[in-house]
């Protein structure tokens, strides 16, 4: 050995090209590093294997990586292991096998690599290549946030926030989430924003709610970008700045959240701080429809039925209200009714619109339960099986949840005695409900009631000023009943 090798150490040992290869490195001289390495990792080091296919993994050269890894993780390698383990979840290199990869993660899990650990639970907590199994998910994550693993802290923290194989328990989910937003986890940060949100575990408070969902969205998290949007644009814990929802819903929208893209079609549909301009809001909420948002779907119909943005085309307004009534959007349901009922897109079919009625109906839409009421009230007119006590029951629930033509109807049929014991009484009770809320003919009912005597002291002047209140608004009827007055 010469006096050189003696004093700087031979250029082939271990040590002399580990410093090569940091000074390759330092010079981003990637394919010096790969050969640095190579050289190591055929003496059996397996560091330098694990490095040599971690660079073949930054260049894609899956093939490669796997050679190395495989050496590396034979070795016990952790590290190794943990990203051989990845290239069989992903299928890249060799063919998916979620078993295989959940195998080689045991391995590097079992030797405490706290990465392996948490993708480990995650596979536990999904079904993933296992059984689904929450409880051993939590072992797992605790394993590894116990090493301060954020996102290990963070699914634990979502397993106690969704009551997951453990009691629900808002206020531990909490304190996982702190530890794991305080580390820069971006889902805890938008996690703990929803928990003060909606005081779960903490008192209600929108200012510390919408502070998280910054944090979050700012590190690119996009749900809290969506949700930071909303609480720009109604002004909740903060001032209320449209041009920053719209940013935030765009920031949003570009990494393709759907609650985004049809919040933007909204934006632009109704000119919210915007120019309207509805060739946007149809491209917003066709890319949010086409992920299954029935809302985005129902404004899709919407706009094809009535050619905003688009040519008029009720066969597409149908489909698209189909596909969303076929997922129990109630809007939609009730506007696929009125398509049977005027044969709009489709063959007229009064019993299908029954049918749909009664599904938003059931729903809760008021809409449809008043169209379902009169649909059944006349129903010899429109080839329908008689059901007067349920045309009834239906405008009933409308009225009550304030609809003022549900009110209106009950009012004509208690003044007619139509299925019901004559009642001018009940007649003006209802109409009054429904004149309250301005509807002329309920509004014109009432001047009858009044003219005639009906129910009430025949007042003359009371008559008058219901008939002007409709005439008011172009009622043909009340204009009509006024000049038959003077």
């Amino acid at each position: 050995m010469s006096i050189f090798s003696k004093l700087f150490g031979r250029s082939d040992e271990p040590g002399a090209i580990r410093r090569q290869i940091e000074q390759a490195r330092a010079q981003n001289d990637d394919a010096t590093v790969r050969r640095l390495l190579e050289s190591l990792a055929k003496t059996g080091d397996a560091s330098a294997q694990r490095e040599l296919g971690d660079a073949y993994l930054v260049a894609t050269a899956y093939d490669n990586a796997r050679v190395w890894l495989e050496k590396a993780a034979a070795q016990g390698d952790a590290e190794a292991q943990h990203q051989l383990g990845n290239l069989y979840l992903r299928g890249q290199g060799v063919p998916q096998n979620s078993t295989t990869a959940h195998e080689w993660q045991e391995k590097a899990a079992a030797q405490g690599y706290a990465a392996a650990q948490t993708l480990l639970g995650s596979y536990y907590a999904i079904g993933d290549g296992v059984a689904q199994d929450y409880e051993k998910a939590r072992t797992w994550f605790e394993k590894a946030a116990a090493q301060h693993d954020a996102e290990a802290q963070y699914q634990l923290g979502l397993l106690y926030f969704g009551g997951l194989g453990i009691a629900q328990d808002y206020t531990i989910a909490r304190e996982w989430c702190e530890q794991a937003a305080a580390q820069g986890n971006a889902a805890a940060q938008n996690l703990l924003g929803r928990l003060y949100s909606g005081g779960l575990g903490v008192t209600q408070d929108h200012a510390k709610a919408r502070d998280w969902y910054t944090q979050a969205a700012e590190r690119g998290n996009a749900e809290a970008q969506s949700t930071l949007a909303l609480y720009y644009y109604n002004g909740e814990g903060g001032e209320q700045n449209l041009d920053k929802a719209r940013t935030w819903f765009e920031k949003a929208a570009a990494q393709g959240d759907s609650d985004a893209l049809r919040n933007l079609g909204i934006i632009y549909a109704e000119g919210e701080g915007v120019a309207q301009d509805y060739k946007k809001a149809y491209d917003y909420w066709k890319q949010a429809a086409a992920q299954g948002d029935t809302a985005a779907q129902n404004g899709l119909a919407q706009l094809y039925h009535d050619g905003l943005g688009v040519t008029q085309d009720f066969a597409q307004a149908y489909q698209w209200w189909k596909t969303a009534a076929e997922q129990d959007n109630a809007n939609a349901q009730n506007h696929l009714a009125i398509c049977y009922l005027q044969g709009e897109g489709v063959n007229k079919d009064n019993k299908k619109a029954c049918e749909w009625f009664e599904k938003a109906a059931l729903r809760g839409h008021v809409v449809a339960q008043y169209g379902l009421g009169i649909l059944y009230g006349h129903s010899e007119e429109l080839d329908l099986p008689p059901q007067p006590a349920t045309a009834l029951l239906w405008l009933e629930k409308a009225a009550s949840a304030g609809h003022s033509g549900a009110q209106n109807a009950l009012g004509i049929r208690y003044a007619r005695g139509i299925d019901v014991n004559q009642d001018y009484g009940k007649a003006r009770a209802y109409w009054e409900q429904s004149a309250a809320g301005g509807d002329p003919e309920a509004q014109t009912n009432l001047g009858i009631l009044y003219r005639e005597g009906l129910g009430v002291t025949l007042d003359s002047d009371t008559a008058k000023s219901w008939f002007e209140k409709a005439a008011a608004q172009g009622f043909a009827a009340a204009q009509e009943a006024l000049q038959a007055l003077s």
